[in-house]
């Protein structure tokens, strides 16, 4: 069996054959790898191959194979966007586009060129990315520089790292195919001033996967700006360099500058007081779990002034007599 997929991991169609595949592929343009029929069964189940931990891609095959396996991995990848910027930043003075043939240098490159000298790299764990991701956020005025995330779980939807330039409106992408995929399928585009965006598959509009992820990553990067700026954030950004440099009096000029988010103990605290909540009759509290949000508030002489706050994730009990249950809050 074969399954063709989008950049976004969603399934466009199975089929039993190889020349289907082929057929289908051309027809469409989409990528094919070969599944087991039980991985086949979930994957249409699902719609996608991003919301269970249980695929895995294999590589000892002509086309990969997508399996159900629980078999020890490593699922690390080699050549990441962060290898790329640390391994170009060493011989940065010798190089130019010109020169490069692999397609995730090139789209590293672009990125590089527009923030150099200083390549910040913003490592996020998967809790501090969920919050990002689902933080709800007003409109905000965001620093047009050049940004780059990583991570070693999907920051959202199946991506795990990406890059974006302004001014050309540049986003590049590392897409994992599952969430256990040593394998990873690369994007860049540039978005057009009529909101279209420009892939190698031609132009995309609004509801292809290409768009999708569009919007979905310049959300995050305007919840990351949002919540940077507020008030009670709930995300921590730390770069230990950066902390020992200025004790030294010194400051970065040029290079690698790696910067880690994590969530702030004052918000994880606040999510483990939300877990395993229940009385000791026969009910259980179930909770109901409320993203956290951005608010401009008003403050100062005749309120003239604004600025940004948090405000923390609730939550809306409702009882439920099912005898005991463990109830985990994701927000």
């Amino acid at each position: 069996m074969y399954i063709l997929i989008n950049i976004t991991s969603d399934v466009i169609d199975i089929v039993q054959t190889l020349d289907e595949a082929k057929k289908l592929s051309e027809q469409t343009g989409f990528p094919f790898i070969k599944i087991t029929e039980p991985a086949a069964m979930l994957a249409q189940k699902l719609g996608n191959l991003r919301d269970s931990d249980r695929f895995f891609v294999k590589r000892d095959f002509e086309y990969g194979l997508i399996t159900l396996d629980n078999e020890i991995r490593d699922n690390s990848v080699f050549a990441t966007f962060k290898f790329r910027v640390e391994t170009l930043s060493r011989i940065w003075d010798k190089i130019n586009l010109d020169i490069l043939e692999d397609e995730g240098d090139i789209l590293v490159y672009k990125y590089m060129e527009a923030a150099d000298p200083i390549w910040r790299i913003y490592t996020v764990n998967s809790e501090s990315a969920a919050v990002i991701f689902n933080a709800k956020v007003d409109e905000i005025e965001i620093e047009h520089k050049p940004m780059f995330f990583t991570s070693t779980t999907p920051l959202f939807l199946n991506v795990i790292e990406f890059l974006y330039v302004p001014g050309d409106e540049f986003y590049a992408f590392s897409l994992s195919i599952t969430n256990n995929s040593e394998i990873r399928m690369i994007l860049g585009f540039s978005v057009n001033e009529d909101g279209t965006i420009d892939t190698n598959r031609g132009t995309m509009y609004e509801g292809s996967a290409e768009y999708n992820l569009y919007l979905a990553a310049k959300h995050f990067i305007e919840s990351f700006y949002a919540l940077r700026q507020c008030e009670k954030t709930p995300i921590v950004i730390n770069n230990p360099q950066e902390r020992k440099n200025a004790s030294r009096g010194l400051k970065m000029t040029k290079g690698v500058s790696a910067y880690h988010i994590s969530l702030s103990k004052r918000y994880k605290a606040i999510r483990r007081s939300y877990e395993e909540n229940f009385d000791k009759s026969n009910k259980t509290l179930t909770l109901v779990s409320v993203s956290g949000f951005v608010r401009t508030q008003h403050y100062g002489e005749g309120n003239k002034l604004t600025k940004k706050i948090w405000v923390d994730g609730f939550t809306r009990d409702q009882w439920v007599r099912n005898g005991l249950t463990y109830v985990s809050i994701n927000t």
